[in-house]
């Protein structure tokens, strides 16, 4: 399975599949985790030593959309 579609197929990523579907660093992925900017979700069990941490591709992609030229001209006209 390629990368392309695994995104097309999976809707939460682990933090090393974000980072080569989409470029972002991964001390960046869980800044943005942490500051609310994009969706994760731990998976933890009672009695489980470590969790397992998800990351929401389509908030990635929200994330990163939110950069092109004609969405920084609809938050300025607002």
């Amino acid at each position: 399975m390629n990368l392309t579609s695994m995104n097309q197929k999976a809707l939460w990523l682990r933090d090393k599949q974000a980072v080569a579907i989409y470029s972002i660093s991964r001390t960046k992925l869980w800044r943005l985790g942490k500051e609310g900017k994009i969706r994760t979700v731990s998976l933890q069990e009672p009695g489980m030593a470590r969790a397992t941490r998800l990351f929401d591709a389509k908030s990635i992609e929200a994330y990163i959309e939110s950069f092109l030229p004609e969405n920084q001209n609809k938050e300025e006209s607002e």
